[in-house]
C-alpha cells in the first residue's frame, strides 16, 4: 500500500512538472508572437500556458502586453495585476500596468505604479519617461521636466527631448523648447511632429519666417494633416500674406471642414476686402 502511494505521488509530481514544462513552452511561443506583433496568436498560446499553470507569472505578463497592444486595456490591467499578485518585486509588472493606466486616462493610478516600479528599479529611463508623460498630462510641468531630465541623463533620445520641449512650450520657456526640438530633429529629421511643434513655438515667439519653414517641412512629411496647413495659414495671416493664408485654410478645410478654419478663412477674405464666397 505504501509503495502504491509513493508511485502515485511520483506520477502526480511528474504530471505537475510536465504541465509546468508545457506551460513554459506555450509561454515562449506566445511571447515570441507578442513581440512580432501577432497578438491574436500570442493571446491564444498564452491562454494555453495559463490553463496548464495558473501561477505562471510571465504568461500573465506577456498576455497583458498582447492585450495592451491589441487595445484590450481592461484585460491588460487584469493580467498585469495578476502578475503583480504572483510577483510583487518585478518592476516591469508595475511599469506596464502604469502604461495601461496612462493610456486610459487613469493618471493617478499610473503615477502610483511608476513610483512603485522606480522603487524596485532605480535609474530606469522608461519609468522616468512615462511618469514624465503622466505629469505632463495632468499639468504638473515641474515634475514632468524633472522626470524628462532624468530620462535624458540615462538615454539621450528623441522622444524625451520632444516631450520636454512640449513641456517647456506649455511653460512659455520658448528658448528651452526650441533647443529641445532642435535636439529631437537632430536625432530624427523625418518626424513631422518635431517640426510642427517647433513651428508652433516660433509662431508664439513671433518668428514667422522660421514658423513657415517648419510647417512647410511638416507638410512635406505628411500632407494629410489639417493642423499643418491651418497653422501655416495662421502664420501667413499674421505676416499679412492673406492670399497664402486663404490657400492654406482651404487645404485645412478640405481635410476637415470645421468652424475654426472657416472663421479664419472668412477673416482673411475680409482683410483683402473681398466678399466671403
Amino acid at each position: 500500500m505504501k509503495t502504491k502511494k509513493i508511485i502515485l505521488l511520483g506520477i502526480i509530481v511528474a504530471l505537475m512538472s510536465s504541465c509546468d514544462a508545457f506551460s513554459d513552452a506555450y509561454l515562449g511561443i506566445g511571447a515570441e508572437y507578442a513581440q512580432s506583433g501577432n497578438y491574436e496568436r500570442a493571446i491564444r498560446n498564452l491562454n494555453r500556458a495559463i490553463r496548464l499553470n495558473n501561477e505562471n507569472e510571465m504568461a500573465y505578463f506577456w498576455r497583458g502586453r498582447a492585450f495592451f497592444e491589441a487595445g484590450k486595456f481592461d484585460d491588460a490591467v487584469t493580467d498585469f495585476t495578476m502578475a503583480i499578485n504572483l510577483n510583487d518585486s518585478c518592476n516591469y509588472n508595475y511599469h506596464w500596468r502604469g502604461v495601461v493606466f496612462f493610456e486610459i486616462g487613469k493618471y493617478d493610478d499610473a503615477i502610483i505604479d511608476f513610483n512603485m516600479a522606480s522603487s524596485l528599479k532605480d535609474n530606469c529611463e522608461h519609468n522616468y519617461y512615462w511618469r514624465g508623460r503622466t505629469f505632463f498630462e495632468i499639468g504638473n510641468n515641474d515634475d514632468a521636466i524633472a522626470n524628462f531630465n532624468a530620462t535624458i541623463s540615462l538615454n539621450s533620445n528623441e522622444h524625451s527631448y520632444f516631450w520636454r520641449g512640449r513641456t517647456f512650450e506649455m511653460m512659455k520657456r520658448y528658448d528651452d523648447a526650441i533647443a529641445d526640438f532642435n535636439k529631437a530633429i537632430s536625432l530624427n529629421n523625418n518626424c513631422e511632429y518635431n517640426f510642427y511643434w517647433r513651428g508652433i513655438v516660433f509662431f508664439g515667439m513671433g518668428k514667422y519666417d522660421d514658423a513657415i519653414a517648419d510647417f512647410t517641412m511638416a507638410i512635406s512629411l505628411n500632407d494629410n494633416c489639417e493642423y499643418n496647413y491651418f497653422w501655416r495659414g495662421r502664420t501667413f495671416f499674421e505676416m499679412g500674406k492673406h492670399e497664402n493664408a486663404i490657400a492654406d485654410f482651404n487645404l485645412a478645410i478640405n481635410l476637415n471642414d470645421n468652424e475654426l478654419y472657416r472663421y479664419w478663412q472668412k477673416i482673411s477674405y475680409g482683410e483683402l476686402g473681398v466678399d466671403y464666397p
